[in-house]
């Protein structure tokens, strides 16, 4: 289900993606004449530009609109790039996974095979099924137990959900190039077009086991955005602290995270590469403030991602483990802020100190939590 915000002018500044590493004009006003956003009826939007978009209206004010299509990408446009709009189905309703299949087919050409899930639709290169469609399900599957066992029955997803795994690291190359990515990440998931993005990675240097567990670390982490995203674990309208959703797919990473049957040891929920991160971090003693920094800003991803990602991870997981209730809580809590694109710092330590208590207190502790962590087996 998607979570309505009513603040436009900040949802049209939301970031476009998950990443693995405007103000809006208000020119002239858009009369959206007899439309009840309640109604879940079908508009057509033509664009200046000569476009037709089809979709549900979720939200409009005077400075632009806000569709979401029946293929679950969301469009945000302003007032001077809209010609008209108007309601022309009774009903809103998604696409199959048919019709999505065959436009992918048709999209992505016969280098590709388009396999379908329950959840999924998956382009990847042609060969087994098993090996690239099914572990997007599995994930889903255990992500959604993950919760259920901790108390939060999450949303079934409104549409199909597509993720593509390209041949070669050229093609992720230029597709993230085309979608505005940096140059240095290896996957994404985009918020707008509710598509994941990865590739096969074929290193030079490391085994082809190797090269397919990296790979299949990248399609875990961004899955998890993906299944939160869909779910309602986060939202895909508003901003939801970074530290949150990086430190949840980093901890999906780990083994004993996602398939806690199979593996049930603690040392198997440890993701060993930010394990590692983290006590290097900690031996130059650069750690300390880090976690109120993660609470009140995003901004040390842009400018020290690795203590920000190792953190992260390192406060989700001591957080689930030692306070399953009251991170359940928390995320509850942002899931029903509906002005969750327009956390300010002090809005964001409220929220954080309602549900966990001081940073600073939780940054000690969660220090010991990290010390008595095993070494890698």
């Amino acid at each position: 289900m998607l979570k309505i915000h009513r603040n436009f002018v900040l949802l049209a500044a939301f970031s476009a993606s998950f990443l693995f590493v405007e103000q809006a004009s208000s020119a002239r006003q858009i009369t959206l004449t007899g439309m009840d956003l309640s109604d879940q009826k079908t508009y057509l939007l033509k664009t200046t530009d000569g476009k037709r978009l089809a979709g549900r209206v979720d939200d409009h004010d005077a400075t632009g609109v806000l569709m979401t299509r029946r293929n679950g990408r969301i469009e945000v446009l302003k007032p001077d790039e809209i010609k008209s709009i108007k309601k022309v189905g009774e009903t809103f309703y998604p696409k199959s996974f048919q019709q999505m299949r065959v436009k992918l087919q048709k999209e992505f050409g016969s280098k590709y095979t388009v396999s379908v899930t329950r959840h999924f639709l998956v382009v990847h290169p042609k060969g087994d099924y098993e090996k690239w469609a099914m572990p997007f399900e599995r994930l889903y599957v255990r992500f959604q137990a993950y919760f259920k066992t901790r108390g939060l029955v999450i949303d079934e997803p409104e549409f199909p959900m597509v993720a593509v795994v390209l041949r070669t690291r050229n093609e992720f190359n230029q597709m993230a190039k085309a979608h505005g990515m940096p140059a240095n990440v290896i996957g994404y998931y985009s918020f707008h077009s509710n598509r994941l993005i990865a590739y096969q990675q074929q290193h030079k240097f490391r085994s082809p086991a190797q090269n397919l567990a990296d790979t299949m670390d990248t399609m875990v982490h961004e899955a998890t955005h993906q299944a939160a995203a869909n779910t309602g674990i986060h939202s895909r309208l508003g901003r939801n602290p970074r530290w949150l959703t990086e430190g949840l797919a980093t901890m999906f990473e780990a083994k004993g995270i996602n398939n806690y049957f199979e593996y049930p040891e603690f040392k198997t929920r440890i993701n060993w590469e930010r394990l590692n991160s983290l006590r290097r971090l900690y031996e130059n003693k650069e750690v300390q403030g880090t976690v109120k920094q993660l609470v009140v800003s995003d901004a040390l991803f842009k400018h020290e991602p690795e203590r920000a990602y190792a953190v992260a991870w390192a406060l989700s997981l001591y957080l689930a483990e030692r306070n399953p209730h009251r991170y359940v809580q928390y995320i509850e809590t942002l899931q029903k802020n509906e002005l969750t694109s327009s956390l300010s710092a002090s809005r964001r330590m409220k929220y954080f100190f309602k549900a966990f208590g001081d940073p600073e207190g939780i940054e000690a502790d969660m220090r010991r939590f990290i010390d008595r962590m095993p070494a890698k087996p």
